[in-house]
């Protein structure tokens, strides 16, 4: 078993004997216990002996997983064999286009009319996009983030959230938003009657999901974020170079150029990679601490925020909140598990937890406390043969005080067909 333990600035793993399974109260111990496979593995011929037990077992704990190189690969055709490079811009002001794919486009000015919305990106220029592609426009960063709310009519009605917080519920019909002009409003038709808000009262427009549903692409489909410097957020199927500019291909968006420079991130998805938010897990458990209950989030903290860690954001991940498993059932072709392990920013550097790894129910990987404010910790776990996985995440200094942690860029690697 692998343990990880900070001193200052520096991590330093070793390999230990298995520790005693802790003394906690009896609802919390399923959490802190390997969860044995109901069918025989060759993790339970193992359990002979404690020499037995541990012998052959291969744990991989990286240091400094790269996750970024120092620039930019020239080739577009090698951005697919990044894991990451740099971090999502954090957006400064709205309006914000949020697509069905989870796309963010801040946008200067936006107009939209019938089924079809036209804006203008300060570093995309003219862009045009079909209403059904659209999931909310955002006046703020904040309203971009916020989640949507779960409203019964949400597949028939479109839903006019103001500053204040009340709604206005039917067909937005137009929206006219320019920076600086008292003449940007929304027009909401509710039956045969027309409602015009100016757009300065406005925090968001979530639009109706009855054409679209949010959209996930196939886990294993080849697919390109790109992050651009004023927080767009881009998810591509293809790109082209033509010097210093991109031609970036996206499905329900038409051809959009952006300058090289202006790109601060880039992660691929599908392929050998399969993110652990893009599926659901086979399992899960959330023990609170007194009686308010924690459900995992996919692509964000526990308590709905994107994920922030270590001052910067991360597009992928699981957030949890002690005491929590999550469980995934393993096929033969998957090798590894990656991922980084942090306390969410959104505690302010509170909160403390351990992280466990469970394989085949043997406890391969257990940290120190990891405390919030502190970096995030890379991680990497041999699966090879495999059939479960258990990720979770223990009480450690202080009961479950903000222990809001994240399974950053949290993924399974599959061997090379």
């Amino acid at each position: 078993m692998t343990t990880i333990r900070r001193v200052g600035a520096r991590t330093h793993v070793s390999k230990t004997e298995p520790p005693q399974v802790p003394v906690l109260p009896q609802t919390w111990v399923p959490l802190a216990c390997p969860v044995v496979p109901a069918r025989p593995s060759r993790a339970e011929t193992r359990r002979a002996s404690p020499a037995a037990k541990w012998a052959g077992v291969v744990v991989v704990m990286a240091i400094a997983v790269s996750v970024r190189a120092d620039t930019l690969p020239p080739d577009p055709a090698e951005w697919v064999n990044l894991t990451r490079w740099g971090h999502p811009a954090e957006i400064e002001h709205g309006p914000i286009i949020v697509t069905r794919r989870g796309e963010l486009l801040p946008v200067e000015g936006l107009a939209l009319q019938g089924d079809r919305l036209r804006a203008q990106s300060p570093t995309l220029g003219p862009m045009q996009l079909s209403r059904a592609a659209l999931a909310r426009i955002a006046f703020s960063p904040e309203a971009a983030e916020r989640l949507p709310a779960a409203r019964e009519d949400a597949a028939e009605h479109d839903s006019v959230v103001l500053n204040n917080g009340d709604r206005i519920r039917g067909h937005v019909a137009t929206v006219e938003h320019a920076q600086g002009q008292r003449t940007s409003m929304v027009g909401v038709m509710a039956g045969d009657r027309l409602t015009e808000v100016p757009s300065d009262r406005v925090a968001s427009i979530d639009l109706s999901s009855r054409q679209n549903a949010r959209q996930r692409m196939p886990v294993t489909e080849l697919g390109l974020w790109i992050g651009l410097r004023d927080g767009t957020l881009i998810r591509a199927t293809s790109v082209e170079q033509d010097g210093d500019k991109l031609t970036i291909n996206a499905p329900a968006l038409e051809q959009l150029v952006a300058d090289r420079e202006a790109i601060v991130f880039i992660q691929p998805v599908g392929g050998r990679r399969v993110y652990l938010s893009d599926r659901e897990p086979d399992g899960s458990t959330q023990v609170p601490y007194l009686s308010l209950a924690w459900p995992y989030r996919r692509d964000r903290c526990v308590s709905g925020e994107w994920l922030r860690a270590g001052g910067h954001r991360y597009l992928k991940g699981l957030g949890v909140h002690s005491a929590a498993r999550l469980t995934y059932r393993l096929d033969e072709t998957f090798v590894r598990f990656e991922a980084e392990i942090a306390i969410d920013d959104v505690t302010a550097g509170r909160g403390s937890v351990r992280f466990r790894v469970f394989v085949d129910g043997e406890e391969r990987l257990t940290s120190e406390p990891i405390r919030g404010g502190e970096r995030p910790v890379p991680i990497r776990v041999d699966l090879d043969g495999a059939e479960r996985l258990d990720l979770i995440v223990d009480y450690a200094e202080r009961a479950a005080v903000l222990d809001r942690a994240d399974w950053l860029d949290a993924r399974l690697i599959s061997r090379d067909i």
